[in-house]
């Protein structure tokens, strides 16, 4: 590859707003971007020319938590979802990416979804108040018309009121 192509990748992958990572198919690694450094809190130089075993730290990542092993061992897509070190909520995809049926690749992308959990972690505590608000209004509903002295027999009646 010429210098000038891979400037061009590099440029590529860094306007990504995704992390991206590029393992061999030893499982070294061969690229980082910027954005996965920022997640990660670290250089890129620390993973460029390292195998993905070296991130097994029994007091930070196991190796059911390192998705370049996994791809490397199922030879599939893998998804998890992790925390960073700075709290973040991450989605992280590995996919193997292959060249004439034999692992050439490993694709790792990182995506920061802290903002939509917590948009969800929003929405269900509103649905939660809005069903509340509900029920008491049906209550309040239903006691209105008993006191009104409404007379009716019918259970269509009866489920409206």
């Amino acid at each position: 590859m010429t210098a000038s192509l891979q400037r061009e990748l590099d440029f590529i992958i860094n306007a990504m707003e995704d992390g991206i990572y590029i393992a061999d198919e030893q499982g070294i690694f061969i690229a980082i971007n910027d954005v996965a450094a920022q997640l990660e809190g670290i250089s890129p130089e620390m993973f460029i020319g390292k195998h993905a075993s070296a991130l097994v730290n029994p007091d930070l990542l196991d190796e059911d938590e390192v998705i370049t092993l996994k791809v490397l061992k199922t030879k599939d897509v893998v998804h998890q979802y992790k925390e960073s070190h700075n709290g973040r909520k991450i989605m992280v995809t590995g996919t193997p990416i292959f060249k004439d049926n034999i692992l050439f690749r490993i694709l790792i992308q990182e995506r920061d979804i802290t903002a939509i959990t917590n948009l969800q972690q929003e929405l269900d505590s509103l649905t939660r108040i809005k069903e509340s608000i509900e029920n008491e209004l049906a209550i309040l509903t239903k006691r209105s018309c008993l006191s009104s002295k409404l007379i009716y027999k019918s259970n269509q009646m009866d489920k409206i009121v």
